[in-house]
């Protein structure tokens, strides 16, 4: 049976024509697809770039204008310069005369002790209103005399002690002429001189002047330095002497010590009066 089935195959084989390996298959003689249409074709003509538009790249790129780019704001030049190094910077104070604002407590000191005893009657008379109890200015002759002094002493005292009245904001204030005591930074760089929130160009400052001041009260002995700003009232600096042969021997000047002179150690005295002198014009300077 197999024998039969493997003579049949050669015989077939035999009358088959040989197929040459080198020519194209049946399945590459079939006819090519069409190609699918690309996608850019599809774009409607109104969405191509023009040719206009295009840069020419026959263009020599030397020729093409120049643009110039804006500073970043990141570059070192647009960032801000660092302030400028204090060569001396203290805190100074001064006790001077001036305004200032009264507590509750020293006006309840002032006006307390007679403002309790016209309370007091005040609510007597009221209650003798209803019979609650007699009425101390019928029952007391001396009561309503003394009423009145009072109510006189109340109005009297504040016009003894200058109080005035002063709107701090929204709330109406007692102010009254005392010793204030000031508190305020002073600083010196190579360019300016700065007390507080004012400033001055060292260079633009008028008049420096160094000066001797003593106390026969305390026998205390110290120096002022007196500075003379554009566009402001001259400023007081002092100090005490801690070596008072110096001081002695010095031949400078001898004044009253300023009321208003801001007071400072002796030794950020000398370095302001020192940066004074070496950045000011000679010829302006004194000592």
């Amino acid at each position: 049976m197999i024998d039969e089935v493997v003579t049949q195959l050669l015989s077939h084989d035999d009358d088959a024509t040989p197929v040459d390996l080198a020519t194209p298959t049946a399945v590459d003689d079939a006819p090519p697809q069409a190609p699918e249409p690309d996608a850019t074709e599809e774009l409607d003509a109104t969405d191509e770039p023009d040719a206009t538009d295009e840069p020419d790249a026959t263009e020599d790129p030397e020729e093409s204008p120049e643009i110039e780019e804006s500073p970043s704001i990141f570059e070192d030049s647009a960032a801000p310069s660092r302030p400028p190094e204090d060569r001396v910077r203290v805190r100074c104070y001064r006790i001077r005369e001036g305004w200032q604002i009264l507590t509750g407590s020293e006006i309840a000191a002032t006006l307390g002790p007679p403002g309790i005893f016209v309370g007091g009657l005040a609510i007597l008379c009221v209650l003798a209103i209803f019979d609650l109890t007699e009425n101390p200015l019928h029952v007391h002759p001396w009561a309503q005399p003394a009423a009145f002094a009072a109510l006189g002493l109340m109005a009297l005292l504040p016009l003894v002690r200058r109080w005035r009245p002063m709107w701090h904001g929204a709330r109406l204030r007692i102010i009254a002429r005392g010793e204030v005591e000031e508190e305020a930074d002073l600083r010196a760089t190579d360019a300016r001189l700065i007390l507080d929130r004012t400033s001055w160009p060292i260079t633009d400052l008028r008049n420096v002047e160094l000066n001797r001041w003593e106390s026969p009260e305390d026998l205390t002995l110290g120096w002022v330095l007196t500075i003379d700003p554009p566009y402001h009232a001259p400023v007081h600096l002092m100090t005490f002497d801690p070596e008072p042969e110096v001081w002695r021997a010095s031949r400078v000047p001898r004044i009253e010590c300023p009321d208003d002179a801001w007071q400072l150690p002796p030794a950020e005295f000398d370095a302001i009066h020192t940066t004074l002198l070496e950045h000011r014009p000679q010829t302006s300077a004194a000592s």
